[in-house]
């Protein structure tokens, strides 16, 4: 799916906002306007999002609370003995 015209402009801003609380550059700006950009697509959907980055959907979830979001780590490595 392509996010919408309002997807975008709602993540633009939700990415600045974070962008100047939390003081990121250049790089993390581009990830968390990334997030957001999934996250309202996915809620435009009616779909969960899965993911892995729960340090920007932590964030991202102050601004919209009601996304269904999942979250997961990876599993520990399985160690032989």
């Amino acid at each position: 799916m392509a996010p919408s015209a309002d997807a975008w402009t709602e993540a633009a801003l939700i990415a600045g906002i974070l962008a100047r609380i939390q003081g990121y550059q250049r790089e993390s700006r581009r990830e968390v306007l990334n997030d957001a950009l999934m996250l309202l697509t996915a809620m435009e959907a009616g779909a969960t999002l899965v993911s892995r980055n729960v340090r920007h959907m932590d964030l991202l979830l102050r601004f919209r609370p009601e996304a269904q979001v999942l979250l997961y780590d990876r599993p520990a490595p399985i160690q032989v003995p």
